[in-house]
């Protein structure tokens, strides 16, 4: 095969010297001129060394390779970029072919761990390497025919770089469990807003004022005054209850907040530095959660495998009004927290505020939409009343 180049000839007389190239028998495949004390000649590579010995005055300088020695160039002018790039793609793919999570999706925990253990003993567990198909369905078989009892359905799916396995229990129908005769009982002092009796007599009114132990909806049936049947009263009740509380807060507010991003990437740790791989748009400011991949024993250095969660930093001085009316907020979100479906916050009214130093201390008087209902054993009830 031949190669071919190009050749930049600068000197004067131009014309003369490439006629005498010419008759030195070197062919001229393509000629440019750029004025005329300056072209531009294809020739073969083999006749440049003729060239420089026929020079005399003139400047000569290869400007381009063409074909095969083109390639070689590039590949040369790239090598580090080409090795990086081949050293990525390897490891690309070797990763792909690693179980980086298995999520086993169910409610019970017990069952979740179970299930995580056995797969385990099957090499279905996090830094393994995955499966085929048809190991895959022999491992089901295998488990569900063991846990024939508890396990009524179970899918191992490959997601990615993951393992999402999907259980249905078996479940095993039980005798009704009998219900105790009881009360619905006031676990507040409260004022009742509403209640809803599914089993059991309303003795209580929208509006009453109730201490805790009241009894709002019996499970005695009372006709003229006699017990007719006893039977477990089954309802809710929600009224209006009454707390006090303190909450304190800075005059000079710092907070991280995760955005919500996260990211999955490597790094490399090497001494005490940490050398973030393939991260084009890092987070400025953000949560590492890491763990060594690969770790040498003689080296300090390993290879880990990444996740990422971006954090805003907010940081404000604030006046004592901003700082009272963010100290509201906060003991408002705190409380909603901890309220149950349908309990919502009814007030919040401030009755002291004080400044120490950099915080303010609030006394808050919250009123709260609370389920205040509770069941209680008659049983219960009338060994209480004989006690006192």
């Amino acid at each position: 095969m031949k190669h071919y180049i190009e050749v930049r000839i600068e000197g004067k007389n131009i014309y003369r010297f490439l006629k005498r190239l010419n008759q030195a028998k070197i062919n001229l495949y393509h000629i440019r001129y750029h004025g005329i004390n300056q072209a531009y000649i294809k020739i073969l590579k083999e006749d440049y060394e003729k060239i420089q010995d026929l020079k005399t005055i003139y400047d000569i300088k290869i400007t381009n390779w063409y074909g095969i020695e083109k390639g070689k160039k590039i590949i040369f002018k790239y090598r580090f970029f080409l090795l990086f790039f081949l050293f990525g793609l390897a490891l690309f793919i070797f990763l792909s072919h690693i179980v980086f999570d298995v999520e086993v999706v169910h409610n019970d925990k017990k069952l979740r761990l179970l299930l995580q253990e056995e797969l385990k003993k099957y090499g279905i567990s996090k830094y393994h390497f995955k499966k085929n198909y048809d190991e895959i369905n022999k491992i089901k078989k295998e488990i569900l025919y063991r846990y024939r009892n508890n396990i009524e359905w179970l899918e191992i799916k490959e997601v990615g770089v993951k393992y999402v396995v999907r259980v249905e229990e078996r479940i095993i129908s039980k005798e009704k469990e009998k219900r105790p005769i009881q009360n619905i009982v006031s676990k507040h002092n409260a004022i009742i807003l509403s209640i809803d009796a599914e089993e059991g007599e309303i003795i209580k009114n929208i509006n009453d004022y109730v201490k805790p132990g009241d009894v709002i909806i019996s499970g005695e049936i009372l006709l003229n005054d006699k017990i007719q049947k006893r039977v477990s009263a089954k309802g809710k009740v929600y009224g209006e209850v009454w707390y006090k509380t303190t909450v304190e807060y800075p005059l000079f507010y710092q907070e991280q907040k995760i955005t919500g991003k996260t990211k999955k990437g490597w790094s490399l740790s090497l001494l005490n530095k940490r050398i973030e791989l393939f991260s084009f748009s890092p987070f400025r400011h953000k949560k590492i959660f890491s763990k060594p991949i690969l770790k040498s024993n003689l080296l300090p250095i390993s290879l880990n495998y990444e996740r990422q969660k971006e954090l805003l930093i907010i940081e404000e001085a604030l006046t004592k009004e901003e700082a009272l009316e963010k100290a509201i907020s906060y003991a408002r979100d705190k409380i909603q927290k901890s309220l149950l479906e349908k309990e919502k916050i009814i007030d919040i009214k401030k009755l002291k505020v004080d400044q120490n130093n950099s915080k303010i201390i609030v006394e808050l008087f919250v009123t709260v939409y609370q389920q205040i209902g509770m069941e209680k054993k008659i049983e219960e009830i009338k060994k209480d009343v004989r006690d006192h």
